[in-house]
């Protein structure tokens, strides 16, 4: 059982020491489980990741108003919540290739023009 309430990461410089409990060591912060580069990377890949779901949710906005729809109708066409479908347009939500479909459907558009762009 552990005696202490939280855990911390186990420092890379004493991690193969049995005899130290990791608690009891001095404070190091070089830890083996991330290093800076892969850190880099995971940071650009979330912003890779951020800029396709805006560009996807900007395309949607763009058909939906070249066919003079609100969000609203649009969502009762595409059996979606319009609430959904605005954090969508917004790139806050990513959105699933069922109801990708069901949007390009409604729109009378195919999948390929929304995602063209990305």
């Amino acid at each position: 059982m552990l005696s202490r309430p939280c855990r911390r990461l186990l420092p890379a410089t004493r991690r193969s020491d049995p005899q130290i409990h990791p608690w009891d060591q001095e404070r190091n912060t070089s830890y083996s489980w991330f290093s800076n580069a892969a850190f880099v990377d995971f940071l650009a890949a979330v912003a890779k990741r951020r800029l396709r779901t805006k560009a996807l949710g900007e395309a949607i906005r763009t058909f939906r108003k070249k066919a003079n729809l609100t969000q609203e109708r649009l969502a009762e066409r595409a059996d979606l919540n319009y609430k959904y479908l605005g954090e969508v347009e917004r790139g806050e939500k990513t959105i699933s290739v069922e109801a990708l479909a069901r949007i390009a459907q409604a729109l009378n558009v195919r999948i390929a023009e929304l995602v063209e762009k990305l």
